[in-house]
């Protein structure tokens, strides 16, 4: 799935809100030094949400934010200068012409302005530090696939405008097998595939995007290459002149560096539902994470006398479109359940061993594993990988690393989103699903319609399963 981003400031969207809370601190702290009488002061408070549209309006109309990730210090003093100025001569304007009975004075603008810009240029220098940093542990993992002729100038022009969150993970060429393993000259970009394996690469790795500039010549590999990795859930940017219509495909017209691509996904969202989701995410993580902290100390004695042992039981997963990650649990089975799973597999009701259920696991520890696993109160800990941002709140089962390896190319497709502590499986039967396959077009059928009502309802009739214990085990 894929998160459609605006071109305009909208996409710096975190940018605006820090200069928007910079104009408000500036114009308290000039309103509490005046000693302004309180009838006055409140007034002039409530013309704050007025400035404060004169900062959104200046955004819009001079796109100040634009290649700001890009800028260099002494280049964003210019910028935030002249935003700063902008923004308070629209602020004159509006006091003269429509608010005739204000407190400021020429001085006292003067003052804002200069403050503004101060504290401004501050903020914007220390997020954009603070971002880089971030992108460089959170990015998209893009693969570019190209002709050996072309690769130096593709490369050069992806790079040229490509903003902080995109990352290059490698290279594959479709007509020189003969260079996988090595890095592109004056790069650390490896060749990691050539066209008769990139499959078999995409399927293994994280891979969140992959960018495909073809010649016209060879225009029918880069469409049954756009094809494939449509079906196995991965976002493609066509750099094609023509337009490629494929049915049950979601397509935009997207720029990447000096390209414009033709963007193809299973799904493709705006980043505002999506943004919101991961809010929701955010406040139920954080309360979902107390409340596994008190079950912890209910828990944990009663786990260890049975069990002694680690009472959390940690296991690396994996997450969106190949991301390893390590997930918690309180630990429900003894020491050794790993190890028996290898004994169990005969008995395991899923046969393609895509997954692993049997009835009445011996694993478990009885009594107060049994409870545990009777109550999905094992799940709670997972409410810290919610909060950390592996997991969401609805999403597809996150599988373990042995049954990821055993994956089909059209298995992948069900990690094109974050994996969820409850998903369409978990209320469409759960432990009653025996067939992988049904799990893999259930997971499919999310992806496809998700919306925020989908994952309200499906959250619902998450509380109706957990409460009637339909499917748990």
């Amino acid at each position: 799935m894929y998160e459609k981003t605006p071109n305009k400031w909208i996409k710096h969207w975190d940018f605006v809100l820090w200069d928007i809370l910079c104009l408000a601190l500036v114009c308290c702290i000039l309103f509490i030094q005046k000693e302004i009488p309180e009838d006055i002061l409140w007034n002039e408070f409530k013309q704050l949400f007025v400035f404060m549209f004169m900062d959104i309006f200046t955004f819009s109309i001079f796109d100040d934010l634009q290649d700001i990730l890009k800028r260099s210090w002494v280049d964003e003093i210019g910028a935030t200068l002249n935003h700063s100025v902008f923004v308070f001569l629209f602020i004159l304007l509006y006091l003269h012409v429509i608010y005739s009975n204000h407190i400021w004075t020429e001085v006292s603008l003067f003052s804002a302005t200069f403050f503004y810009f101060v504290l401004t240029y501050f903020e914007r220098i220390t997020w954009k530090s603070s971002y880089r940093a971030k992108q460089n542990r959170v990015y998209h993992s893009t693969l570019v696939i190209t002709q050996k002729n072309t690769i130096s100038i593709v490369i050069q022009n992806i790079c040229d405008r490509s903003e902080y969150h995109k990352k290059i993970k490698g290279i594959v060429l479709v007509d020189d097998a003969s260079l996988v393993g090595q890095n592109l000259s004056g790069t650390n970009y490896p060749i990691v595939a050539s066209l008769d394996n990139v499959t078999e690469y995409v399927r293994k790795n994280w891979v969140d995007e992959v960018f495909i500039s073809l010649p016209k010549q060879v225009e029918e590999v880069a469409i049954m290459l756009n094809n494939h990795f449509l079906m196995m859930g991965i976002t493609v940017h066509l750099n094609l002149a023509k337009v490629i219509n494929i049915e049950g495909q979601k397509q935009s017209i997207e720029h990447i560096g000096n390209y414009t691509v033709l963007t193809s996904s299973i799904n493709i969202i705006h980043f505002i539902p999506l943004g919101i989701k991961r809010l929701i995410d955010i406040g139920v993580g954080i309360i979902g994470t107390v409340i596994a902290i008190i079950l912890f100390c209910l828990l944990a004695p009663l786990i260890y006398f049975h069990s002694p042992g680690p009472v959390l039981f940690s296991q690396i997963r994996i997450g969106k479109n190949g991301r390893k990650f390590k997930i918690y649990k309180f630990r429900s089975m003894y020491l050794d359940a790993e190890e028996r799973k290898k004994e169990l597999m005969t008995h395991n009701r899923i046969k393609s061993g895509m997954m692993f259920k049997i009835d009445s696991d011996p694993r478990i520890i009885k009594g107060i594993g049994q409870f545990i696993r009777k109550y999905s109160l094992d799940e709670w800990p997972q409410f810290f990988n919610i909060l950390k941002g592996d997991m969401s709140l609805v999403g597809t089962r996150p599988p373990t690393i042995d049954e990821w390896e055993k994956y089909l190319a059209h298995h992948r497709a069900r990690l094109a989103i974050k994996p969820g502590l409850t998903g369409m499986w978990q209320i469409s039967g759960r432990s009653a699903i025996v067939d992988f396959e049904q799990v893999v077009a259930l997971d499919k059928q999310y992806i496809i319609h998700w919306s925020l009502w989908l994952d309200c309802k499906i959250i619902l009739k998450t509380f109706f399963v957990v409460l009637t214990r339909k499917g748990s085990m």
